[in-house]
């Protein structure tokens, strides 16, 4: 009898491990399951404007659903679910315009397809590609009304820039912006470029915030002062 008690010992030990392995593993799966709606959920749809943050988060889900090597892969091939959960993927996140732009009847049965002509449409390096979005930088327009969208609209045009190999200096970046400011900005113009600090972007981007703010403050004031 004493023996028989000894001997269970080690499959009570043995059950123990097995569910802690099987709590360990649901937690796991829970986990994942949140991680994944998280993404799913902060993911925008894709527009003519935003390919740099969706690309982030896209290939982050990608990665965490564990697909993103098969869709990228010109010999792995996606399994039929596989390809239908990706084509409503990519087709849920991004908006009317890109999707007219995207899909097509050569494309939209393949999430492979989706994905490459995305990539080639938002990020090719194909010289008429770089040349589209230079001179979609070029040709923006600054407005002294409209100084904060200005200001969203050139970092938005320097990432889709930076997505498609064009590198400039910060320095260059900047002098091309400055030279859209309104006549009526030359003294502010002046100040940016004759400050002491390097000449970027960002340096750019924070004085015309303040600009911006302190004119917002002023017309508050000068509102106040007539209503009193």
């Amino acid at each position: 009898m004493a023996d028989a008690r000894a001997g269970s010992a080690p499959r009570v030990a043995s059950q123990e491990v097995d569910l802690d392995w099987l709590n360990d593993s649901s937690r796991n799966d829970r986990f994942r399951q949140a991680m994944l709606k998280a993404a799913l959920d902060t993911t925008p749809q894709l527009t003519e404007e935003n390919y740099s943050v969706w690309k982030d988060k896209m290939l982050g889900l990608l990665e965490l659903r564990d697909v993103l090597d098969a869709l990228e892969s010109p010999i792995t091939q996606l399994s039929k679910d596989e390809n239908a959960e990706l084509k409503l993927l990519l087709i849920s996140k991004m908006d009317s315009v890109t999707h007219n732009n995207v899909i097509n009847s050569d494309n939209r049965n393949s999430a492979k397809e989706m994905w490459r002509l995305i990539k080639e449409r938002f990020a090719s390096s194909q010289s008429s590609n770089r040349a589209r979005i230079f001179n979609d930088f070029l040709y923006l327009t600054f407005k002294e009304d409209a100084i904060k969208s200005f200001i969203t609209d050139v970092r938005i045009s320097i990432k889709k820039m930076v997505d498609v190999g064009i590198n400039l200096p910060q320095d260059i970046l900047a002098y091309l912006v400055l030279f859209k400011f309104l006549t009526s900005l030359h003294l502010l113009k002046r100040q940016i470029m004759h400050s002491d600090k390097d000449l970027k972007v960002e340096f750019f981007c924070n004085h015309l915030t303040q600009f911006n703010n302190e004119s917002k403050a002023e017309a508050r004031d000068t509102t106040s002062n007539e209503a009193a």
